[in-house]
């Protein structure tokens, strides 16, 4: 009788292991070529088969919960998901906002789920990355000579207008997207990716030719946030022999993320924008500075309370969906700390800390698989200085699997 159980058990546990692969597949199968996919499917109005792969991650969630024991991780991230959502609430924010950005977390909760089902199934999960570095960095180098028919595309969807691609340019410099929607997912597809397989691989003629071939795919994106947080995640791994001096690194970064909006408050910044590599380099980032980080902490302190913040749903793209004009505000935090501090209040600084500490436990790994996701997470801080990466899908399921890296239960 025991054997039979133990039979039935492992059964499951590969069973369930094939189920979480196909959904990670499909998931970035729908992002990495949202391009082609939306044009497709709106031009014969099937549009909505798009969020399908989101609909199964939701239903493996609570059907997970349901049929094991809860992921200690997963347990107080639901937890605080609750609770903030109550303070929302108080702070009249409607329940259809709460509901739409549960729906843009998925990815990190279904990283947080999915990551224990990863471990017996590494090889495949890096061939999946493999395949996302290949066909994303193929459609950028490809975009930069030709225009893809589903650039700027728009569709109607139940009456709303969606933006299926979004075709932008800064300073008259193209933003390639590729087959992405948008060149800054691209860009973050990329950076993950490449990142992932540079510290995975021990071959040094991959790991060059991942380089020579990523980063100027990264560059053609334009997207300065991935740019930086390319270059900083090779350099923690570079920090190999000095332990001390990359642990200083993600500390570093943590702090800087959370600190430099904090600044504007005591500051005011007036950058020297006279030059043309100034003017392109620096342009929105000084705007971030005067304007977006000082008028969305303030707005927190008006509308909220500074201590709690708005709750969770109050910040990001639902903001569009329920909030006044006077809240437009919310729409973007252009900064993750900013973000989690618009949803929940002090904790942010927990918040930062709790990643910090389980990125640097990644770096001293002796499993492969998760200290190839340590420099990962280092982009991911560097990115978040100007970026809300929790609604970028890679980079929420990234941190969803590093923060469920060590697998405990409650």
């Amino acid at each position: 009788m025991d054997t039979f159980d133990a039979k039935k058990d492992s059964s499951f546990k590969i069973g369930v292991n094939s189920i979480v692969l196909c959904l990670i597949s499909m998931l970035f199968a729908v992002d990495v070529l949202g391009g082609p996919l939306r044009l497709y499917l709106s031009s014969i109005g099937f549009e909505s088969i798009i969020y399908i792969p989101k609909v199964l991650c939701l239903s493996f969630i609570v059907y997970t919960i349901s049929r094991t024991r809860i992921n200690k991780a997963l347990f107080y991230c639901l937890f605080l998901i609750a609770l903030y959502s109550i303070i929302a609430v108080i702070h009249k924010i409607e329940i259809f906002q709460i509901l739409f950005t549960l729906i843009i977390i998925l990815p990190l909760l279904f990283g947080i789920v999915s990551a224990p089902y990863l471990y017996g199934k590494q090889n495949i999960f890096v061939f999946m990355i493999a395949a996302m570095f290949i066909v994303t960095v193929s459609g950028v180098c490809i975009n930069i000579f030709i225009d893809f028919p589903w650039q700027g595309l728009s569709y109607n969807m139940q009456g709303l207008e969606v933006e299926g691609t979004r075709e932008w340019t800064t300073f008259g410099l193209k933003r390639v997207a590729g087959f992405t929607r948008l060149s800054a997912g691209a860009a973050f597809y990329i950076v993950t990716c490449a990142l992932f397989l540079i510290s995975y691989s021990s071959s040094w003629s991959y790991r060059i030719i991942i380089i020579l071939f990523g980063f100027p795919a990264v560059l053609a994106t334009t997207n300065k946030a991935a740019i930086v947080g390319f270059v900083i995640g090779i350099g923690s791994l570079l920090l190999d022999r000095c332990p001390r001096m990359r642990s200083l690194l993600v500390y570093a970064l943590a702090a800087t993320v959370m600190l430099l909006p904090l600044s504007t408050l005591a500051r005011n910044y007036d950058i020297d924008l006279r030059d043309p590599v100034g003017i392109f380099l620096l342009t929105s980032f000084e705007d971030r500075l005067i304007h977006t980080w000082p008028d969305f902490m303030g707005a927190v302190s008006t509308f909220a309370n500074p201590v709690t913040g708005v709750g969770f749903g109050a910040i990001g793209t639902a903001s569009k969906y329920g909030f006044n004009a006077s809240h437009e505000v919310f729409t973007f935090a252009d900064n993750f700390a900013l973000y989690l501090y618009g949803c929940f209040g002090i904790l942010v600084v927990v918040l930062f800390y709790y990643l910090a500490h389980v990125t640097c436990l990644m770096f001293r790994s002796k499993v492969m698989f998760q200290l190839s996701l340590a420099p990962v997470m280092v982009a991911i801080f560097a990115i978040s200085i100007t970026t809300d990466i929790i609604e970028s899908q890679v980079l929420a399921f990234m941190m969803g699997i590093i923060v469920s890296s060590e697998v405990n239960t409650v």
